[in-house]
């Protein structure tokens, strides 16, 4: 079970927590473009979600990148 692991670093897992997040977040946004379409206002709320939750992973991990996050890659 994720989390039971005494030898992962509580940092390790908030980064892969995090990345969870991003990915479900993307693919919501994805989605919602293709089902609804990109001037749907579920659109546009899925759209701001991913900002968000983009925005909240970079205060959180100041030394990530762009490049970084588009890999799913956090904290080494």
């Amino acid at each position: 079970m994720t989390g039971n692991d005494p030898t992962e670093a509580p940092e390790d897992r908030l980064a892969r927590a995090c990345l969870e997040e991003l990915k479900s977040a993307e693919e919501a946004k994805m989605n919602a473009g293709r089902l609804r379409g990109k001037s749907d206002p579920t659109y546009t709320r899925t759209a701001d979600a991913y900002k968000k939750v983009k925005a909240d992973i970079a205060a959180r991990f100041r030394d990530s990148t762009p490049e970084e996050l588009s890999k799913y890659r956090l904290h080494g």
